[in-house]
């Protein structure tokens, strides 16, 4: 046959063309096919339906436990608040010095005002002093431990489940200890006197240091006038009454508490023979108790040096009749304890009178046979307390000035006036009389600590706290603190 020439004439191109594209139709058709049964093995959506259906318990059971360590952990905090609070009352009491029995009641009682429950199966221990811990056997802390009997919901369930019991308890514990807080330099001791401490005229009274005030009358300390005085601290049994243009300015506000302890109330008269200077009219002298008596005073009119260690009692340099430094005047005391026997320590105008390690004690024969200090007109004094006990043993280390706490009669108090210059260290202390600053004292850097029945300041007084390693006592209180 001849080939067509012509399009139109059917052939086997046409043909073939047909062929194709049948066959290209079912090759698609069945690549569809493919392509689908390759989509549904890949399709995981119901894979993660099974998975998270598997899941759904173990998610649970986090759940609960998450919510059971909650519930713990809140519990545990609400008992810790009870604990603390208890073992802070208990430690306060133990500041107070109250006894054994009192302090427990004290932490007992706090306990149960924060929520201490004995009818949920709470139990409390307290322990005077601590058993374990850092604090074992130390009487100035106490000790509490609270347990608790939990419930656990899904824990409790889970078990169950698994034919377990299951028991908690939660424990907590806490520890209080009470240190000694050394924060005062004036202390007036009165327990009841109206301005025990007293701060009034123009005076400015600078403190690096407190106030302490043991009387508890409305106005137990007073300041008044035009003063200000500026003090780390200060705390009174009784009330404060600022009048006046007066200011207080204290780092911490005054607040009220106990008394605090008068650090030298064991303080005693050393024992002592005869007269080592003796300006009574008699002449002769006695020991303690006798026969210094007299009105006539040692008088320093020029240079003159005591020497303690030359004294009939070792240690101990006794002037009976009193002491009076003239104006003018410059005397030196060696090392040692001073006795002014029956008279006073008065030291006149522009008087010179310097002594390191020195320690001056004014006692009598009787009560009122007593003398007290008296420093006027401009003197200068450079005086040191011992940093170590001179007798070694009746506690003198650190004590200037002592005015025998047996003292009676008129005109006992003691006066530093008339713009005296005083480089002092050591503790001034006069329990039972008062002890007055005015007209411009100054008192230069160091430990200084003013104690007496009351302390007054009317002038300008500058009085530094810086007690460490001068052989003083601490001047402050016990105060209870979280320990452990």
């Amino acid at each position: 046959m001849r080939p067509c020439l012509r399009k139109s004439c059917p052939g086997p191109l046409a043909g073939d063309n047909a062929r194709k594209r049948a066959g290209a139709a079912i090759r698609g058709a069945g690549g569809g096919a493919l392509r689908m049964l390759a989509a549904f093995l890949r399709d995981t959506s119901g894979a993660v339906a099974i998975m998270v259906l598997l899941l759904i318990p173990v998610l649970i059971g986090f759940l609960g436990i998450s919510v059971d360590v909650g519930l713990w952990y809140t519990a545990r905090r609400g008992m810790q608040n009870i604990a603390d609070a208890a073992a802070l009352s208990g430690a306060g009491e133990i500041a107070n010095g109250s006894a054994d029995s009192i302090v427990t009641a004290a932490a007992q009682s706090a306990a149960d005002s924060n929520g201490f429950d004995a009818t949920d199966g709470s139990v409390i221990t307290i322990n005077l002093p601590p058993e374990e811990g850092p604090s074992i056997g130390d009487d100035g802390s106490i000790e509490v431990i609270i347990d608790r009997p939990m419930v656990l919901l899904f824990t409790q369930v889970f078990s169950t489940l698994r034919g377990e019991t299951f028991a908690a308890t939660a424990t907590v514990r806490a520890v209080a200890n009470t240190d000694f807080v050394d924060e005062f330099c004036i202390l007036g001791l009165d327990p009841t006197a109206s301005k025990a401490v007293e701060i009034s005229g123009t005076g400015q009274l600078t403190l690096d240091c407190g106030i302490a005030v043991n009387s508890d009358a409305d106005n137990a300390l007073s300041v008044s006038g035009n003063a200000l005085a500026t003090v780390t601290s200060a705390t009174t049994v009784g009330g404060v009454n600022i009048g006046g243009n007066a200011e207080l300015d204290s780092k911490a506000p005054p607040r009220r508490g106990d008394a605090v302890d008068d650090p030298y109330d064991d303080l005693e008269i050393p024992d002592f023979t005869g007269c080592d200077e003796d300006g009574s009219a008699g002449g002769g002298g006695g020991g303690q108790g006798g026969g210094g008596g007299g009105s006539g005073a040692v008088k320093v009119n020029g240079n003159k040096t005591f020497d303690a260690s030359t004294g009939t009692t070792p240690g101990i340099f006794v002037i009976c009749g009193g002491l009076k430094v003239n104006a003018g005047a410059n005397v030196t005391f060696e090392p040692g304890v001073y006795i002014i026997l029956d008279g006073d320590f008065d030291i006149g105008g522009q008087a010179t009178v310097v002594g390191d390690g020195v320690t001056f004690i004014l006692t009598g024969g009787t009560p009122s046979d007593i003398g007290s200090i008296k420093i006027v007109g401009g003197s200068d004094l450079d005086l040191t307390a011992p940093d170590t006990d001179p007798l070694n043993a009746d506690g003198y280390s650190g004590v200037l000035f002592y005015q025998d706490r047996d003292v009676t009669g008129q005109n006992k108090d003691n006066i530093i006036t008339g713009g005296a210059e005083l480089d002092f260290e050591g503790a001034l202390y006069f329990p039972s009389e008062d002890l007055t600053f005015a007209g411009g004292s100054e008192l230069a850097d160091g430990c200084v600590q003013l104690i007496g029945a009351t302390v007054k300041i009317t002038g300008d007084t500058g009085v530094q706290g810086n007690c460490g390693n001068t052989g003083t006592r601490s001047v402050g209180r016990l105060r209870a603190r979280l320990g452990e």
